[in-house]
């Protein structure tokens, strides 16, 4: 009589076990006879694994920390570039130039904003920067040709922002505890789901389920030598035995 084969996914590394489970899916979605006898825990071990995915993926590194970094280094030379091109009009021989140069350069010296200072504080100060040199200084800003570079710097800096908001919301989603306990219960959905198909094999035949536990057995195989490599401990406790 054909079975599914045990696996023992507590030595599964996430990835490993991630990927493991979306081969079981894949092979699912071709089995209709399977969804149709076995549709609660089909459709529980759906949600499981999805669950254990978004888990997954909020743990690792927020994309939005390379969208941070990258509008810092943008801001920090745009800022660059526009104090010292303002620096540069101070020299000019324009008495209209070099007096704008003056307003804007003394507003700039007020802030005394670094590029280097801590991100929020530098993103509290050069918000309110350009907020001046788009509205108070703005006719300076315009004599000297510099309102583009304002603009830019300004977009760059909200982006930043609106980043860091992404990041924060994230983190906050990303619960204690969710990817352990979102792994146990795809885990325990995958289970069920075994035994569940390996039932109906025995009550109505092997033949119409015969494809799917053949083919998950070869997949299951070659999961178990994958987990045979070297790999870095994880700490799994309080997963079922599956």
């Amino acid at each position: 009589m054909k079975e599914i084969k045990s696996i023992n996914q507590r030595r599964m590394q996430k990835a490993l076990h991630m990927s493991f489970l979306t081969t079981v899916m894949q092979l699912l979605e071709h089995e209709d006879v399977i969804r149709e006898q076995a549709a609660a825990e089909y459709a529980r071990l759906q949600s499981a694994v999805e669950r254990e995915r978004l888990a997954l993926v909020i743990s690792r590194k927020s994309f939005a920390s390379n969208e941070i970094a990258q509008a810092d280094e943008e801001r920090d030379r745009l800022y660059r570039s526009f104090r010292q091109a303002v620096k540069a009009f101070l020299q000019m021989p324009l008495p209209d130039k070099s007096e704008a140069a003056k307003l804007v350069w003394q507003r700039i010296k007020d802030y005394r904003l670094r590029a280097e200072d801590q991100m929020d504080k530098e993103t509290g100060l050069l918000g309110h920067l350009c907020s001046d040199l788009r509205g108070e200084f703005a006719e300076a800003v315009n004599t000297l040709g510099l309102m583009p570079a304002v603009v830019a710097m300004d977009e760059a800096n909200d982006r930043l922002k609106a980043h860091k908001l992404m990041r924060t919301q994230e983190r906050a989603a990303a619960k204690v505890g969710e990817a352990p306990a979102s792994r146990l219960a795809a885990s325990m959905a995958y289970r069920d789901l075994v035994r569940k198909v390996n039932a109906l094999a025995i009550v109505y035949g092997e033949e119409p389920y015969a494809n799917f536990i053949d083919i998950l057995n070869i997949e299951i195989t070659r999961y178990k030598r994958a987990m045979l490599k070297p790999l870095a401990t994880t700490s799994q406790e309080g997963e079922a035995q599956e």
